[in-house]
């Protein structure tokens, strides 16, 4: 039996050693169809993101921060800023850009979107028996004054409606 069990384990011990590969090489692969772009205007993601932006929100900051007005066909050099719009399904991003392709101010909007959950608790410690019915997360930013970030909520009870205003 005391054999039995120094021979399995002598086993075990072979396979692991040998499960090692130490001649293993790294392999270079080429990505064909995939397009890598830089983010032009990181510092406009870092201020306008936090750990409570939706996904959703996520995604359309992120186009706008790749965006680079250089490339498009409307820019000559020659003005001051450009306003581009950016629309998505449940909301819009209204951004000004320098002549460089920099984020000088962008004004974002969004219906419907998921409240953080403290902040839900919040209203229903405070405003009992009212029920939140609409929710709009306004986004506005500023390169040289930063961005303010608020919530309206529309609230109901009965026949009675009242708005609210939260910064985060």
């Amino acid at each position: 039996m005391k054999k039995l069990i120094v021979g399995i384990m002598f086993l075990g011990l072979a396979s692991l050693g040998f499960s090692q590969e130490i001649g293993e090489e790294v392999k270079e692969v080429e990505l064909t169809g995939v397009t890598v772009s830089p983010i032009i205007n990181s510092v406009y993601l870092d201020e306008v993101r936090d750990e409570f932006t939706p996904v959703r929100i996520q995604v359309l900051e992120e186009e706008v921060a790749r965006y680079d007005v250089r490339k498009s066909d409307f820019y000559d050099g020659g003005l001051h800023s450009y306003v581009v719009r950016f629309i998505d399904k449940k909301g819009r991003i209204v951004a000004t850009f320098d002549h460089e392709g920099n984020i000088l101010y962008a004004f974002e909007f969004y219906k419907n979107v998921r409240m953080p959950s403290k902040m839900m608790s919040e209203i229903y410690r405070n405003h009992s028996g009212w029920v939140p019915y609409e929710t709009k997360y306004i986004v506005n930013y500023a390169k040289r004054k930063g961005v303010k970030k608020f919530y309206k909520v529309s609230l109901a009870k009965n026949d009675i409606r009242k708005k609210l205003k939260l910064s985060l």
